[in-house]
């Protein structure tokens, strides 16, 4: 604990610093995407449906070439359409959202909450964020995403937290957020 001004200041258990890049954008917008899995079955049944669709025309309906090529062309294009779908999104913010790359933000995680202090070219800015106000908690190989809402997350990655204990801190964040909505993949 330190005083500060005559106010007892609780020391934070845990500290991370991150800046922003690209890199990581990409990744958590990927990780969105792919995790509203009705949206990526719905797509792999179309391209599937597609595909068959052509194949039936090709083999045997043999009305003509160009349907059933058209039909596994749209099939084959949906299955692209998914596998860049993030990555062309996350380009377009980007380039609009200049504030983003290069954004320091650092972390400092207490029993009860958790701060934010953020600062980019537009300025700077803080918040303090209850554990039981987040939507969810999740994180891979590459980063610890904690959800405000479905597509907003605070961002951190393994190597950004203090002492190199991004493994403790996801243990200590697995008690503090609600259970029902704790989806931690580490």
């Amino acid at each position: 604990m330190q005083e500060n001004f005559g106010t007892v200041v609780a020391e934070p258990v845990f500290t991370a610093h991150i800046v922003m890049d690209k890199e990581i954008y990409l990744h958590f917008s990927h990780y969105v995407l792919y995790k509203n899995r009705v949206n990526v079955i719905i797509i792999y049944i179309l391209s599937a449906l597609l595909i068959a669709l052509g194949v039936v025309d090709l083999a045997w309906l043999r009305l003509s070439v160009w349907p059933g090529i058209a039909y596994i062309i749209l099939g084959v294009a949906a299955l692209f359409f998914l596998k860049f779908f993030g990555w062309i999104n996350a380009q377009s913010i980007l380039r609009s959202d200049k504030e983003f790359i290069g954004m320091s933000v650092d972390y400092r995680f207490f029993e009860d909450n958790f701060e934010v202090m953020s600062s980019s070219a537009a300025g700077v800015s803080q918040a303090r964020i209850a554990y039981d106000s987040l939507y969810d908690f999740a994180g891979d190989e590459q980063l610890l995403m904690l959800f405000k809402n479905r597509a907003t997350a605070y961002l951190l990655t393994e190597d950004s937290v203090s002492g190199g204990k991004g493994r403790e801190l996801c243990e200590f964040l697995r008690g503090k957020i609600p259970l029902k909505r704790k989806k931690h993949e580490r």
